[in-house]
């Protein structure tokens, strides 16, 4: 992996200063990135949005972002200044997926507890746009808070990660209705990782945020692991002892939200993920598991922009404080460690 994709964020910085390091760091990539096709969104709607209706939806997500996480908002400020593009389109780079919004089926995720009693995360990350090359790694220092490490891309402040209370968060898309200004779910899980020491403080911080869509959070702590599926306006927690997450709604409560019309390969991949880990789970099946073609956990487009493709794979140990990330396909099977 080149150096430049791995930014480590001093605990003296303020989070404007965090941003502005940030954007000054990728400002080429940022740059470049938002003058191919609207930042790649166009490469994947099915009608293309105008540059004036994107900004339309970015300006009336911004006061929810201001409000509720005010913090993230001054790094987002500072991302412009840094990467030296307007405020709005340093917002519009958190709300890509938003603007996106057709059903494409994104991620599988799954987690469990190894024969050592060490909880683990591991998550491919499957997105449409040709995003591989825009995959980095962030390291936040704070003081007096949980220091951080982020897989995200290029651009965008928050995805999945760990911190250095041990806890890890991973993310799946789920198709509901009601998609519409709010705070976007990967900002939501950066807010957590900064602020939240386990998963039952993120529980209930979630019930704070005025979410802009639907999403799952995979939360693994050192004792714990749940699945919360959300909408817009409800959600529900999934317990289970192996936790397995694709793209369908799994708590009998939620799937009256269901909007996801071709779920079978959804259910397809939960299903081969949960019968793997029926027969117990190490380190070496963690990544034969994610290198799987038959049931399209490595999942290749053929460099097709519409579909999505696994484009990095993640195993966050929140015990050990370790993430595994492989860029690209992890059949490549290129893994580097990482270290809060």
């Amino acid at each position: 992996m080149s150096e430049h994709k791995y930014l480590e964020l001093e605990d003296h910085l303020s989070f404007f200063q965090r941003g502005k390091k940030y954007g000054d760091h990728f400002r080429y990539e940022i740059n470049g990135f938002l003058s191919d096709n609207l930042a790649r969104i166009n490469k994947v709607r099915k009608t293309p949005i105008l540059y004036t209706d994107a900004m339309h939806y970015v300006k009336k997500c911004i006061p929810f972002i201001e409000r509720e996480i005010p913090n993230i908002a001054e790094e987002i400020l500072g991302l412009s200044r840094g990467a030296q593009i307007p405020y709005e389109e340093a917002m519009l780079l958190q709300l890509r997926r938003e603007l996106i919004s057709d059903d494409i089926l994104d991620c599988t995720a799954f987690s469990n507890f190894l024969e050592n009693g060490n909880s683990f995360l591991a998550e491919n990350v499957d997105l449409p746009g040709n995003l591989s090359d825009l995959g980095c790694i962030v390291k936040t220092k704070q003081k007096n808070a949980p220091d951080i490490l982020m897989y995200t891309h290029i651009g965008l402040l928050g995805y999945l990660g760990m911190n250095s209370s041990g806890l890890a968060i991973g993310i799946n898309m789920v198709m509901s209705d009601g998609w519409g200004p709010g705070v976007p779910p990967y900002l939501i899980i950066k807010e957590l990782l900064l602020k939240c020491h386990n998963t039952i403080d993120c529980i209930n911080r979630i019930k704070s945020f005025s979410r802009t869509s639907s999403r799952n959070f995979m939360l693994v702590d050192n004792f714990n692991q749940f699945c919360v599926e959300m909408t817009p306006s409800d959600f529900e927690i999934v317990n289970n002892s192996m936790n397995v997450h694709t793209n369908h709604y799994l708590n009998y409560k939620m799937k009256k939200h269901e909007s996801l019309e071709k779920k079978s390969n959804s259910v397809n991949r939960h299903n081969f993920v949960l019968s793997k880990l029926e027969h117990g789970v190490t380190k070496d099946n963690i990544i034969e598991i994610l290198t799987d073609h038959e049931h399209d956990i490595c999942l290749h487009s053929n460099s097709n922009a519409n579909n999505s493709e696994t484009i990095g794979s993640v195993i966050m140990y929140p015990s050990s404080q370790e993430m595994s990330v492989n860029f690209g396909k992890p059949c490549k099977k290129n893994f580097i460690t990482f270290k809060l």
